[in-house]
């Protein structure tokens, strides 16, 4: 192939991608506008235009939270902070970032009401809850104190690496306790989680508090902060707090128990087991629990619907992930796995033939979207338990909790408008929704038809406050009792006329009556810990609870239920109107890259350590990102340097690299996402990319690739540590072009990977194959090498590579190490060979290479990601043997977490 058509080929492949491009961008453009910005004293407050409201709000409150953070925490930070709001999510969450140090806030308030009923005012605990991360993480104690002004300003990231998640998540679930209106320190659906474990006497250690796993409680690092950050600052104050910080940034490998011992004179054991005590005293003392209906085994089990059918209602295991369940007098059958987190995610007909589930889901190419914060939807499908088949209802709406009449003829949910929700009707033909009930005040939950279909009960918070609303189908609207403090969960109709819901009224969380005719309100039945929500069935009462194992079921006889009338909840706080004293002039907003930091060797270069100096930087948003390295090569006796560019304005992408000595290279590669779907049976998605390339060694090298890529997944469980059924293929061109001598070559190349689960195993056979062939005369495949080996087989115009691997999990653990925890390990089996073509004709590798890969994952502190691996190949024929072991590392620009359904 001469030059000529070489060019011709490059610039039809690049119509072809601006072609796909232009109508992308333009698309993107319609419905996004950029991002403003509103500048304080102290804050940076980034939005999108829709969102200025909120902007404001937070403008208002901002300074007054700044001033009580920085005096508890004795740090006032010197730059102002950037805020960043995202309000295109189906789901609630927050994140401090480290690199640069930021706030991210979703204006999406929480639909399981995460942080309590009682929160208030949503943003105001949000920002209470991540300025504190800010503030904590950010102040330079310890070495960090001298090397900031040395390195750079995000050197107190630092800090952070070896605390424990209980210490970073601590503080932050003690302010929003402390500092604002409810949070999970009043909550009582949080308290359950250490409370159950106490009382069974199976509580986790302290050391298994330091980080996260796929054992419960889900978000354990908050549970354990909080009573360890909530008892030390009501024995020894808070200032308590930053004198142990500093102690232990002082000498970080020590661990929180130095630090502990070197303020108070006791270990984190022993302050993790004051605290405990000190909870234990509020427990019932050895109160007769009702028996267990759902299995005693790690999981969650939650409250079931009566159908023709039987129980049929939403667990989830370790096994399985999310699934419907059907509770009989053989036990627990499962039905269907399902891919959703929450049981208010779930619904079914009375005949037991159809449920509807909120499937959740992100886009990360809308234009919105950000490497941190991906848009992000909840549409309603229908699933026929029967065939298995799913049907769309709703197409990029945000509709959780949805609840279908008993018939099957009316389907409800509650959807995402800023920081509240509102009821809707779906259309179940055309999935257009109507609106049904909307207070501006206010948000909704949970709604449930009576089982004639003609009245929906539903939850209404107002101001931190809580009641029912039951509202007809001839459009009446009733408010069951006065709003007020006490949080409700689960209402279910008994009747037409009964409801039963939980609540804590009283303190704790028990079940109670509403008759609708007259208002009388009952308590029915209190569990010495907790009752989250109760249905009658043939054999009693069953209700949901919660254990050390997760959330489950217990069964007591209908002859238990004692209704004993009491007056009704008076509103306890006053509805606090919201209010703007100031309104803040705002700026158009430019995503800029900010200096995070310099390290003193070169983080790119492997198999040597090469002193020099690397440059770290990122803008707010993450849609830039910049490296830059140089330093002296002792071994080669040369300079050596390389740099990293990567510009994200979503959908595209676009990275630049390049790097001098021994070899000069520079590479652009652009990458399109072309289609994306997203549904509960999996993913899939088509994806564009470009590159062009330019090497100077003892020649000239410039070449150019083009590739398309299909690839297909399929939802997977917490043991599934290989995943599931996968599949993905990709056809390259590249394009080589040699100037001395002046030589031009072709390289077609194909990658397929297929993997199926065997059965129930979590066991996996994957079937990989890499081929290429090359078409100018004279020129022979390199590369292709089995794992381990970098030469060796045979030279032709073509080849391929064959590699049948066996994906054996080991298991999902919950074992403490120094600094984290162990949570997975699995092992690969692997054999590969190789076939080509050769003069035409086909020829198959002599050999057979077999080998093994274990790889661990290892979690430290609040979520920084080790996966340390071994490898080893050895050839059959030849008996040697390549060994390789490593650790993977997540980027360095990674997130804290506020917790969330899918977080927490």
């Amino acid at each position: 192939m001469n030059k000529k058509h070489i060019s011709k080929l490059l610039v039809g492949v690049i119509v072809c991608l601006l072609g796909t491009l232009l109508p992308l961008l333009a698309n993107s453009n319609a419905v996004y506008a950029g991002r403003k910005q509103i500048l304080t004293d102290r804050f940076q407050i980034i939005y999108e235009p829709q969102d200025a409201w909120a902007a404001q709000r937070i403008a208002n409150f901002s300074d007054e939270v700044y001033e009580d953070l920085t005096s508890l925490l004795e740090h006032i930070p010197k730059k102002k902070i950037p805020v960043i709001l995202v309000n295109r999510t189906a789901t609630a969450n927050g994140y401090y970032s480290p690199f640069p140090p930021t706030v991210t806030l979703f204006i999406t308030s929480p639909d399981d009401r995460f942080l309590g009923s009682r929160t208030s005012n949503w943003l105001r605990s949000l920002f209470i809850h991540e300025l504190t991360h800010y503030i904590h993480l950010t102040a330079p104690v310890g070495p960090a104190k001298f090397l900031t002004p040395i390195f750079g300003p995000d050197v107190p990231a630092m800090n952070s690496l070896l605390m424990p998640g209980w210490w970073v998540e601590g503080i932050t679930t003690y302010t929003e306790s402390t500092r604002a209106e409810g949070g999970r320190g009043d909550a009582p659906l949080f308290a359950l989680t250490y409370r159950a474990p106490l009382h069974e006497n199976t509580m986790w250690s302290i050391a298994q508090g330091a980080y996260n796993s796929a054992y419960p409680p889900r978000g354990r690092i908050y549970s354990t902060g909080y009573l360890m950050v909530n008892h030390l600052a009501e024995t020894y104050g808070e200032s308590i707090f930053s004198e142990i910080n500093r102690k232990f940034a002082a000498w970080p490998f020590f661990g929180m128990t130095s630090a502990l011992k070197r303020s108070i004179g006791k270990s984190a054991k022993e302050v993790f087991n004051d605290a405990l005590e000190q909870v234990g005293q509020t427990l019932p003392k050895q109160e007769t629990l009702a028996p267990l209906y759902s299995p005693n085994a790690v999981g969650d089990y939650y409250l079931p619907y009566p159908t023709s059918q039987g129980l049929l209602g939403f667990a989830r295991t370790l096994d399985t992930g999310g699934m419907i369940v059907n509770y009989s007098p053989q036990g627990v059958i499962p039905l269907a796995k399902i891919p959703v987190y929450s049981p208010q995610e779930f619904t079914v007909t009375s005949d037991g033939s159809t449920a509807y589930i909120s499937y959740y889901y992100e886009d990360p190419t809308h234009k919105a979207s950000t490497p941190s914060v991906a848009v992000s939807y909840a549409d309603l499908y229908r699933y026929h338990l029967a065939t298995g088949i799913y049907e769309q209802v709703t197409h990029r709406s945000r509709l959780l909790h949805p609840s279908v009449s008993g018939d099957g003829q009316r389907l409800v949910a509650i959807e995402v408008v800023d920081n509240r929700y509102r009821l809707v009707e779906v259309n179940l033909a055309s999935g257009q929704t109507t609106m049904l009930y909307e207070n501006l005040d206010s948000s909704v939950y949970e709604p449930q038809f009576s089982p004639d279909g003609t009245a929906i009960v539903l939850i209404e918070v107002i101001d931190g406050q809580s009641t029912l609303l039951l509202l007809s189908d001839k459009g009446k609207k009733t408010v069951l009792w006065p709003h007020s403090a006490g949080e409700i969960h689960n209402p279910r109709f008994m009747d037409n006329h009964t409801i039963w819901f939980s609540s804590d009224m009283d303190g704790t969380l028990a079940l109670y009556s509403v008759d609708i005719s007259s208002g009388e309100l009952s308590h029915v039945y209190n569990d010495p810990l907790g009752l989250i929500g109760a249905i009658t069935s043939e054999d009693g009462v069953i209700y949901s609870t919660y254990t050390a194992n997760g959330y489950a079921l217990r069964q007591f006889p209908l002859t238990w239920l004692k209704t004993n009338p009491i007056s009704l909840p008076k509103t306890s706080l006053p509805l606090q109107p919201v209010e703007y004293s100031t309104e803040y002039p705002s700026s158009p907003y430019y995503d800029t890259l900010r200096f995070n930091l310099w390290v003193p060797f070169l983080l790119n270069v492997s198999g040597e350590i090469i002193p020099g100096a690397t440059i770290l930087m990122r803008s707010p948003l993450g849609r830039h990102t910049l490296s830059i390295g140089a330093g002296w090569s002792f071994k080669e006796a040369i300079p050596r340097g390389d740099f990293t560019y990567q510009f994200a304005p979503g959908p595209f992408s676009i990275s630049l690299q390049g790097a001098f000595n021994t070899s000069q290279d520079l590479l652009a590669a652009f990458t399109l996402p072309l289609w994306r779907s997203s549904t509960p049976k999996g993913f899939q998605r088509l994806s564009l990319l470009t590159a062009l390339r330019t090497t100077i060694r003892d020649t000239v090298t410039t070449g150019g690739e083009v590739q398309l890529g299909y690839a297909y997944g399929s939802h997977s469980g917490p043991k599934d540590y290989f995943g599931a059924q996968q599949f993905s293929i990709a056809g390259a061109v590249v394009v080589q072009q040699e100037f001395q001598p002046n030589k031009t070559s072709l390289f077609p190349i194909v990658r397929i990977s297929g993997q199926l689960p065997l059965w129930r195993t979590h066991q996996a056979i994957q079937l990989e194959i890499e081929a290429a062939s090359v078409t100018s005369p004279g020129t022979s495949i390199e590369g292709l090498y089995p794992d381990n080996f970098t030469k060796g087989g045979l030279v032709g115009e073509a080849k391929a590579l064959f590699s049948l691997r066996y994906h054996i999990p080991l298991g999902v653990f919950d074992q403490p190490i120094p600094y984290g925890g162990l949570t997975g390990m699995g092992l690969s089996l692997h054999g590969q060979t190789a076939t080509y073509l050769i003069s035409g004709k086909a020829a198959w590798e002599r050999d057979v290479y077999v080998g093994a890969l274990l790889r661990a994952d290892i979690i430290i502190g609040i979520g920084f990601a080790l996966q340390p691996y071994v490898r080893v190949s050895t050839s059959i024929a030849t008996g040697s043997t390549g060994f390789s072991f490593g650790i993977n590392l997540e980027s360095l620009f990674t997130n804290h977490t506020l917790g969330s359904r899918l977080h927490q």
